[in-house]
C-alpha cells in the first residue's frame, strides 16, 4: 500500500535523516524530497525538519508526526499482509477445548 507522496516523502526522511537518504530510499530525487517535505510543513502549518543543521534533524512537532506515521504505515504493511491470506485462501485448524468440570460448577436457578 501507497502513502499519498508528502507522507511518503516525510516518513522516508525521519526513517534516514537526510534528505538525500530519503531521496535515494524512494529513487526520487533530493529537491522534491525537500519539496515534499515543504508542502506538508506547508498544509499542517508547522515545522517538522530543522534545516538549519546539516544532520536530519526533527523539530519536536516532527518527531510527534514521523512516530505517528511510521506506525501509520507499519499498520498498512500488516493490513496489506493479513488481505493477501483472503486472496490465497489460506486455510488453518482451530483447536477447541472443552471440560465437563465446567459443567460441574453451574448450579440451577
Amino acid at each position: 500500500m501507497k502513502l499519498e507522496a508528502r507522507l511518503r516523502a516525510f516518513a522516508a526522511f525521519a526513517r534516514q535523516r537526510s534528505f538525500s537518504g530519503a531521496a535515494a530510499e524512494l529513487s526520487i530525487s533530493q529537491p522534491a524530497i525537500s519539496k515534499h517535505i515543504s508542502e506538508l510543513e506547508a498544509l499542517l502549518d508547522i515545522k517538522l525538519v530543522d534545516r538549519t543543521h546539516r544532520a536530519g534533524l526533527l523539530t519536536k512537532a516532527g518527531d510527534f508526526v514521523a512516530d505517528h506515521l511510521l506506525r501509520a504505515e507499519a499498520l498498512l504493511v500488516q493490513a496489506g499482509l493479513g488481505a493477501a491470506q483472503f486472496r490465497e485462501g489460506s486455510s488453518g485448524t482451530v483447536a477447541v477445548v472443552a471440560s465437563r468440570q465446567l459443567d460441574a460448577l453451574r448450579k440451577p436457578f
